[in-house]
């Protein structure tokens, strides 16, 4: 069964207790964090004290957590002691899934593109790490999904490339079409069927405009072909998360508008769920 989740990312400047209550007031069963609020990165990656009330306040609104956001831990450049750390707080958290980012094209986005000989070199040195990394995951019995972000991840058969190389069913996919349009305006569907198999997460970051516009409205309000997307996904009985990350166009909103999209997201995703053939939790 699928798990509609919501990200807190729409709540940064806010306490992350404000953004549980508005996530589970707008009718959410799960929630993904891993962001910094208010200038701290919740969670505490030097407070394991903290986890575990971290993990009860989400129960407390009633939210189970399906996936742990760890963007910049695991990178080439990072010390492996803070994988392993993500690890461990993703077991005391009770989660079964990493997300995490592969390598990234530009020194300064979108104008300053990193040349090609240093982006080869980096994703020889990610796939290296990863092999290593999906040892690690197996040990706890954790799945790391890689989410596109340009680089060795930009597109969907870019990402099942880095996949086949690392060859572990510990690092799997976690499709973020809003990405993939945003960064690099490629046809979204071309290689989902392929990656689909390889999902066990999914971002509904919705996009219009093509490349380079920052435009990511309500999730199922935009050009991203969700319900194709979601029927090849329940084609390969996909049971993972699908997930609402960003839904505005850069500027801030107003705290109750934030709360009134993410509700209509979450209204929009179950009908499309619903009509693709999967069961909610």
């Amino acid at each position: 069964m699928v798990q509609l989740a919501c990200m807190t990312l729409p709540y940064l400047q806010h306490p992350i207790d404000r953004a549980f209550e508005a996530i589970a007031r707008a009718g959410y069963k799960h929630v993904v964090f891993g962001y910094y609020h208010e200038g701290k990165l919740i969670p505490d990656e030097e407070d394991p004290a903290s986890w575990e009330v971290l993990k009860a306040k989400a129960e407390s609104f009633g939210l189970r957590i399906p996936m742990l956001l760890s963007h910049e831990h695991f990178g080439v450049n990072q010390p492996w002691e803070r994988g392993i750390r993500q690890m461990e707080i993703a077991m005391a958290l009770g989660v079964k899934e990493i997300n995490v980012l592969g390598t990234y094209s530009y020194y300064k986005f979108p104008d300053r593109p990193k040349p090609l000989k240093e982006l080869e070199q980096e994703n020889i040195q990610f796939i290296e790490k990863f092999k290593a990394v999906a040892e690690e995951a197996e040990k706890r019995e954790l799945v790391l999904s890689v989410k596109p972000h340009t680089g060795n991840s930009a597109t969907a058969r870019i990402l099942k490339m880095t996949l086949d190389a690392i060859g572990s069913s510990h690092i799997k996919a976690c499709y973020d079409p809003g990405n993939v349009d945003a960064y690099e305006g490629a046809d979204v569907m071309d290689g989902f069927d392929e990656i689909a198999r390889l999902s066990s997460s999914f971002v509904a970051k919705d996009h219009r405009g093509g490349k380079l516009v920052n435009d990511f409205p309500v999730p199922g309000e935009g050009d991203m072909p969700f319900l194709e997307m979601f029927k090849l996904l329940g084609k390969y009985n996909f049971d993972g998360p699908i997930v609402v990350e960003k839904l505005d166009s850069g500027g801030p909103l107003e705290l109750a508008e934030t709360d009134r999209r993410i509700a209509q997201g979450r209204a929009n995703l179950e009908r499309l769920i619903r009509e693709a053939g999967m069961e909610l939790e």
